[in-house]
């Protein structure tokens, strides 16, 4: 679905889809295997429970780690399909911050078992050579820890 999407509003520059029946048919079109998909998608996502709700942000989230255009998810956002790229993006937020604060009250209270390790892997790689017959390159390397 994303290639077909990409096709049409990137190479092809097709204006955007929004009525359900012809978004449908583009899809169907496309590709066979698509056939009942979005029938299924709408039937899967149509927001009538608090969890129903979840599956879309879900999809909105999909949809963006898997390289989905902007375009894309706002265009399904408005079909009722997926949130916004704006939720997503305060979703994604959200749950690092989350994070951050968890692996902060860990640390808190684990203090005096923490054991800290600092490594510095030096690599120079970032010269220039020139090969010879008997030597290709010439990387160094230095490993430390404390």
């Amino acid at each position: 679905m994303f290639n077909i999407l990409y096709k049409n509003q990137r190479i092809l520059e097709q204006k955007t889809i929004y009525d359900p029946d012809e978004f449908n048919n583009m899809l169907e079109t496309e590709d066979a295997d698509l056939i009942g998909f979005f029938d299924e998608l709408y039937q899967g996502t149509n927001p009538k429970t608090k969890s129903d709700k979840q599956i879309i942000a879900d999809i909105g989230s999909y949809l963006q780690t898997s390289g989905a255009s902007a375009t894309s998810i706002d265009t399904l956002a408005n079909l009722g399909l997926s949130v916004s790229r704006m939720t997503v993006n305060q979703q994604k937020k959200i749950v690092s911050d989350e994070h951050k604060q968890s692996v902060d009250n860990y640390c808190l209270q684990n203090i005096e078992k923490m054991f800290v390790l600092n490594i510095d892997d030096y690599h120079n790689i970032h010269r220039r050579t020139m090969p010879s017959l008997l030597e290709t390159h010439n990387i160094f390397h230095l490993l430390q820890y404390y």
